[in-house]
């Protein structure tokens, strides 16, 4: 008999790996597996103690088909398994030689909880008059700073103009307009001097103060990406657009920081066109995320065998490949 070729797999794009005592394709081997040895059950591994009680509830529930029995959760007194018929939970029993008894079955169900981590302040709360107040008055604090800071720099500026112009009144000036005494001509250019750099501080100050008004505006469209890219792009905008291209602009990045922020923005572009149903693996993890979604299975592991139990086409298919 020829030998089947060996597939190689190569550039895969792994969305999950999960471990399992047991894998879902028949001609799989757990070579090894890490563990910990620490815990005893019964004088038993962890994982030795999950096959046992996997092996016993698998004889009992449906005679030894490993098609009617998976096991979800264990203790050292109780277990919990899945079959064709629901969730279960069953008390046992360790004998001196080793058998395990188990007591009656009690249906059970699945709850997972998720607890949010708790915000500073929730979306729908309403601010108090207070915190209003406060928020305002810092506001008027820092405009109010901003305004000093201005202000400052234009005295300075029309003080150094106002030596420069006595200087050249009382010195006298040369042909070319220079003044003729040495040291008047030195005081004046070191007011020249001084102008020119209360010119570039005013320049860098405003400068600061522009870079700050569109960071903070910026922030508004988080979303979007990094903020100083987005106040970059508000600054260009408002040096080179007219009011009304502005205001659409900005009307067009408030819409799509909306959509991005409730995750649907490029949604139509991720479901599969109308006839395009994809391989078996793809409706299988498809229909297993689902199952997640909804609360109906903790993992995708689990999902999956739930989905290859109801769905008969899917559970074909893959028979059919793996003959393949």
């Amino acid at each position: 008999m020829t030998p089947k070729p060996l597939n190689f797999l190569r550039k895969l794009r792994l969305s999950e790996v999960s471990f399992v005592p047991q894998g879902a394709n028949p001609h799989a081997h757990v070579m090894i597996a890490k563990e910990d040895v620490d815990k005893d059950f019964h004088g038993m591994t962890s994982n030795d103690l999950r096959e046992k009680l996997t092996s016993d509830l698998r004889e009992i529930e449906g005679g030894g088909d490993d098609e009617h029995c998976w096991l979800s959760d264990f203790d050292d007194t109780m277990v919990v398994y899945e079959s064709s018929d629901g969730l279960f939970q069953r008390a046992y029993t360790f004998a001196a030689d080793g058998e395990i008894t188990f007591n009656e079955p009690t249906e059970v169900t699945r709850q997972t909880s998720y607890v949010a981590k708790e915000p500073l302040m929730s979306e729908d709360a309403t601010p108090t008059a207070e915190e209003l107040q406060t928020q305002l008055d810092a506001l008027n604090q820092e405009k109010a700073d901003r305004e000093a800071e201005l202000e400052t720099a234009r005295t300075e500026l029309e003080t150094t103009q106002a030596e420069l112009e006595k200087a050249k009144a009382e010195g006298g000036s040369t042909e070319e307009g220079e003044p003729a005494d040495p040291e008047i001509r030195k005081e004046l250019d070191d007011a020249k001097a001084a102008l020119d750099a209360t010119n570039a501080e005013l320049v860098e100050l405003q400068k600061e103060r522009r870079t700050e008004r569109f960071a903070k505006e910026a922030e508004g469209y988080a979303p979007l990406g990094p903020p100083e890219k987005v106040a970059s792009l508000l600054d260009a905008a408002d040096e080179h657009f007219e009011e009304g291209q502005q205001e659409t602009l900005k009307a067009l990045l408030k819409g799509a920081s909306e959509q991005i922020s409730k995750g649907d923005l490029f949604g139509q572009f991720s479901q599969p066109a109308s006839g395009e149903n994809g391989t078996w693996e793809d409706r299988l993890l498809e229909k297993a995320r689902d199952l997640v979604a909804k609360g109906e299975a903790d993992t995708i592991e689990q999902a999956k065998v739930k989905v290859m139990k109801s769905d008969p086409e899917i559970r074909k298919e893959r028979e059919e490949s793996v003959r393949s």
